[in-house]
């Protein structure tokens, strides 16, 4: 564990010692009011809709979309994954006008959400890109392939929608994430 004072509050880190000995000085995000550095990201691409990977639910496993009334759910998933890069809320992607429900996908488990992606859509001048986020399965889920399969259901959805290609970012040392998506078919595209 390694603590970071800012702001009066102290920050708690879970991190591999040696694996992040660059991990403050790398861009500036708001977590909870404080700013915070963020280890390394890589920007990945996604146009091979010709190739696409079948999709299979997982045994045992379901999988469905937005409902009214998931957002404690998803907000709670996603900032345990995710709270120490930037805190998320469904109000702000609900506001969004290109919100769609249908593109908020929930792995399901004895009829308890374990695992979410988001298929983003964002406008990029004139034309709208897609934008894989927020990929997360909760830990006593996790080494079951199961981020896999969501990462294939946000493609086959923008693959339905005709995107021709779509984002994701992705801290370049979170190993198990990025094999998978460049065994998916990603390509990076910078840092």
């Amino acid at each position: 564990m390694i603590a970071y004072k800012k702001a009066k509050q102290v920050l708690e880190v879970f991190e591999e010692p040696s694996a992040r000995a660059r991990f403050l000085v790398r861009p500036i995000v708001v977590l909870k009011s404080v700013l915070f550095d963020v280890p390394h990201v890589v920007y990945m691409r996604f146009n091979d809709f010709e190739n696409l990977e079948e999709l299979s639910v997982p045994e045992g496993y379901c999988i469905r979309t937005y409902h009214e009334g998931d957002e404690a759910i998803w907000t709670q998933m996603v900032n345990r994954s995710f709270s120490r890069l930037y805190p998320c809320s469904m109000n702000e992607i609900r506001k969004s006008s290109h919100f769609d429900p249908e593109s908020l996908f929930f792995l399901m488990h004895n009829n308890r959400a374990v695992g979410t992606v988001y298929a983003e859509h964002k406008q990029n001048g004139k034309s709208e890109i897609g934008l894989i986020t927020a990929i997360c399965v909760v830990t006593e889920h996790q080494g079951r392939k199961l981020g896999r399969f969501l990462l294939l259901q946000a493609l086959h959805y923008f693959k339905s929608k005709g995107f021709k290609s779509v984002f994701l970012d992705v801290d370049e040392f979170n190993t198990p994430a990025v094999k998978t998506y460049l065994s998916a078919g990603f390509k990076y595209v910078g840092k």
